[in-house]
């Protein structure tokens, strides 16, 4: 079966009359994520006087859109787009599982991709990617927010270690998007939208089959809050613990056992729903 979606990094879209009108949705997307991006900047600038903190506040973003049988999809940083449907070779028989298909980038200073790209753009300052991070500070290349990583004024507001010293070339981290689009079929079962956090634990692989598994079992039950329970007993097991003293671990600290992480889990065909859960330390 031929997988095909739509790639675009933002900046070229295909000419094609069928295409236009699709072209038009990611665009819109991207203007909105821009507009959020100007404004939200603009606040920092008002308030770093008062809350010099909020020059570092940021996020990776990923947005999913479905309009009729076309699903949208734009990241920026490390969260994950997974689809999962029907392998080629398992059409029929479906206890033999489904085909993970990752429909976002990873914007991280770990692709090697991403960091030629980042060092492309500063080749003056040989300190733009240190021990695996954006000027030692973050390691996803592109997010939201950020801005002391993006303007000087915003850095200066910064006092002492906190401030990154050298800021030869901003921006150093990217607000330009990733952009799919694919044509929802009957082959498409669901999606799985979630932050980094998920997987630290699963693969993609992983991930898709303990869904399909839970939804094969319970058609109406809820596969997000069923994958983080999984995410919960897996790092209590990876940390020595049972899942109960795990989740009794203070929320400030239990972050060293696992990150805070959203799933959002999407029924495709006939039986499209939603499914949302998080967890929160």
């Amino acid at each position: 079966m031929e997988f095909d979606y739509f790639i675009g990094d933002g900046n070229s879209y295909s000419n094609s009359n069928t295409m236009r009108p699709k072209n038009r949705v990611l665009d819109s997307l991207q203007r909105a994520l821009n507009q959020a991006e100007n404004d939200f900047l603009y606040m920092v600038e008002q308030e770093m006087e008062d809350r010099p903190d909020i020059v570092s506040v940021g996020s990776c973003v990923l947005v999913g859109l479905i309009h009729g049988k076309d699903l949208y999809i734009m990241n920026l940083g490390d969260s994950r787009a997974v689809l999962a449907m029907d392998d080629d070779e398992n059409t029929i028989d479906e206890s033999k599982g489904l085909k993970a298909v990752q429909l976002t980038d990873s914007h991280t200073a770990d692709d090697e991709a991403e960091r030629n790209r980042v060092l492309g753009e500063h080749p003056d300052d040989p300190k733009t990617i240190v021990h695996g991070k954006v000027k030692g500070k973050l390691k996803v290349t592109r997010a939201f927010g950020v801005g002391y990583l993006k303007k000087k004024v915003l850095n200066d507001a910064l006092m002492g270690i906190l401030r990154v010293p050298n800021l030869i070339s901003p921006p150093y981290v990217s607000v330009q998007p990733s952009l799919y689009m694919h044509e929802v079929s009957s082959s498409d079962h669901f999606v799985i939208l979630a932050s980094d956090g998920l997987f630290d634990f699963f693969s993609n692989d992983e991930a898709v089959k303990l869904v399909h598994s839970y939804i094969s079992a319970k058609p109406y039950g809820d596969p997000a809050k069923y994958l983080l329970e999984q995410l919960v007993l897996k790092a209590a097991c990876s940390a020595g613990f049972s899942a109960e003293e795990l989740m009794s671990v203070p929320a400030g600290r239990r972050r060293k056992y696992h990150d805070d992480v959203t799933v959002i889990v999407i029924i495709l065909g006939t039986n499209k729903r939603t499914s949302k859960a998080t967890t929160c330390i």
